[in-house]
């Protein structure tokens, strides 16, 4: 055997290899485009929500009023001079005051709908299973097929 027959036969070897990945790579695009895909469910679900409104009220009052009056006379004598002195002290506060707050707190629960979309899968149909079963089958076979060239020739 030439040296130009080794190599002739080598690569129908690489040939039947890579004729087997290229037909099993075509295999494996064919079931991803025909695998089974989900369907979406959309329903509506209700939830409560708590809605919560604050009021805040102040308050302010006098509480102590004040009122402060004083009257004095006053006699002294100077020497020879009695000297007479009056007044009068009239003083008001109101600066004492009271504050109430009120402070009140409401809680709402109201309901609400709210859209939920989820994705469900379906099962395969009768002919994506059969072409699953068919695919793996060949894959099998030019595999058995590749492998048993090699070790033939």
């Amino acid at each position: 055997m030439s040296d130009r027959e080794y190599i002739m036969r080598q690569l129908r070897g690489v040939r039947t290899v890579l004729v087997g990945l290229l037909a099993g790579l075509a295999v494996c695009a064919l079931i991803t485009l025909v695998s089974c895909s989900g369907r979406i469910v959309t329903r509506e679900v209700p939830v409560v929500v708590k809605e919560t409104s604050t009021e805040y009220k102040v308050q302010t009052q006098a509480v102590h009023d004040t009122l402060l009056m004083r009257d004095s006379v006053y006699h002294y004598v100077q020497g020879d001079t009695v000297r007479i002195e009056r007044w009068h002290y009239l003083h008001g506060t109101t600066s004492v005051a009271r504050v109430d707050t009120v402070l009140r707190v409401d809680t709402v629960p109201s309901v609400v709908t709210v859209t939920e979309t989820k994705e469900v899968a379906k099962p395969p149909a009768w002919w994506q299973s059969f072409l699953k079963f068919a695919v793996g089958f060949a894959m099998g076979l030019i595999i058995i097929r590749a492998v048993g060239a090699k070790f033939k020739g």
